[in-house]
């Protein structure tokens, strides 16, 4: 059995069944039609997104990412290309895509339309961020980490450190001052035997 399908429903099948948003574009930067995965990823009706601008979608950081590469490709710098983008979801929420996008021109060259493939990266972008704040974090931590070096100037008598401004300090507040460590009083078995002999007896 031959099965005829015809260029439009061939595209309309393919554009209605991809697994990721597709949107058709303008050269202008308006949205001439998008597919349901698409209007899903952002959650808005189909017919609230046809007609608008793509950069009404899109989030503070990335409000000239696609006005970019609309000019550079009608501008033959560039036909096609994949790039990242934040879009701004009806819910309030953030919504990252990875775009792949590609400039359809008449048999004169004349630009045409744009067409669009927005994988919905926004799981992967989250795992990321956290990556970075903890990574972020681990470094303070880092930072923050005291170490004693150099020489220290101990009085041979009474114990105490010279500090760096001339003033003579007890050396367990020399310690947790200058360190991470927190010293603890106890005694070393010569010094229980010298003041307390009774208990070594």
């Amino acid at each position: 059995m031959n099965i005829s399908i015809n260029s439009d429903e061939l595209f309309r099948h393919a554009f209605e069944g991809a697994n990721d948003g597709m949107c058709i574009v303008e050269p202008s930067g308006k949205l001439v039609r998008v597919n349901q995965q698409m209007a899903d990823m952002l959650g808005y009706p189909k017919e609230e997104i046809e007609g608008r601008m793509v950069e009404d979608f899109a989030a503070p950081e990335s409000r000239d990412v696609s006005a970019g590469f609309i000019r550079k490709s009608v501008s033959r710098e560039v036909e096609s290309s994949v790039f990242e983008k934040a879009y701004r979801a009806k819910n309030g929420g953030l919504v990252y895509g990875q775009v792949a996008s590609s400039l359809i021109r008449d048999s004169e060259g004349n630009p045409l339309f744009f067409i669009s493939h927005v994988r919905d990266i926004t799981a992967r972008k989250q795992v990321e961020q956290e990556r970075e704040l903890l990574l972020e974090q681990l470094l303070k931590a880092l930072a923050d980490i005291k170490r004693l070096e150099g020489i220290l100037p101990i009085c041979s008598f009474c114990k105490n450190i010279r500090t760096d401004d001339g003033e003579w300090e007890p050396v367990d507040r020399y310690i947790a001052q200058h360190s991470a460590a927190q010293p603890s009083h106890s005694l070393c078995p010569n010094c229980l035997a010298k003041h307390y002999p009774e208990f070594t007896e």
